[in-house]
């Protein structure tokens, strides 16, 4: 019995999630400069990221704004680097750059297999405080803020 117990404890800490990864990243868009073509490729992608995603084990959010994208990444390692690897040969984006990339003992965005947000300004900024995945995001749609839209 007591080998039982003891295989119970070694495999409940076996469930514990793998070692994740999070990364941060913005690229510009190379969508379409019309806003009607945008959303419509917009909510393709969202799709497709959300279909490939749940089967990937991979998690995270995706903002949008200024002609530019930011995303938070979690998941396992070499799902995340295979993503990454994927969004630097997209011709939907250039200029992909990493801002973060930490190992991670839990995810931000576990729930959302990809959220979207297009305008934060609706967030009060004292509500990062309060949770640390609207801090993560914020703190992404400054880095989009802090960028002058791109000429059409």
């Amino acid at each position: 019995m007591t080998g039982t117990t003891s295989a119970r404890i070694v495999s409940g800490m076996a469930e514990q999630e793998p070692q994740l990864r999070r990364v941060i990243y913005t690229s510009v868009s190379e969508l379409p400069a019309s806003r009607y073509a945008e959303e419509e490729e917009i909510a393709r992608m969202l799709a497709t990221s959300r279909r490939n995603n749940a089967r990937h084990g991979l998690t995270g959010a995706l903002l949008y704004g200024n002609r530019r994208f930011a995303q938070v990444l979690e998941g396992p390692p070499d799902g995340v680097a295979a993503l990454l690897d994927a969004l630097a040969g997209d011709p939907r984006h250039s200029a992909l750059t990493v801002l973060d990339s930490d190992a991670i003992g839990q995810r931000c965005f576990g729930a959302w297999t990809m959220a979207y947000l297009s305008d934060m300004d609706l967030i009060p900024p004292e509500m990062a405080a309060l949770n640390e995945s609207l801090g993560l995001l914020l703190r992404l749609r400054a880095v989009i803020g802090e960028v002058a839209p791109l000429p059409a």
